[in-house]
């Protein structure tokens, strides 16, 4: 199967692609951190923070 873009405009769709998924996953570790700081907190203010 021939594929339908020129090499240059793949390797940078696969560029964006790559680059959004690390930031995808970036972004859930940072709300899961902010979770975890919420509910192992005794601190009022921390908790709203989070």
């Amino acid at each position: 199967m021939r594929s339908q873009f020129k090499p240059r405009v793949r390797k940078l769709a696969l560029l964006v692609h790559v680059l959004f998924g690390l930031a995808w996953i970036g972004f859930e570790v940072v709300v899961m951190l902010l979770a975890l700081t919420g509910v192992t907190t005794d601190d009022p203010r921390v908790l709203h923070a989070a």
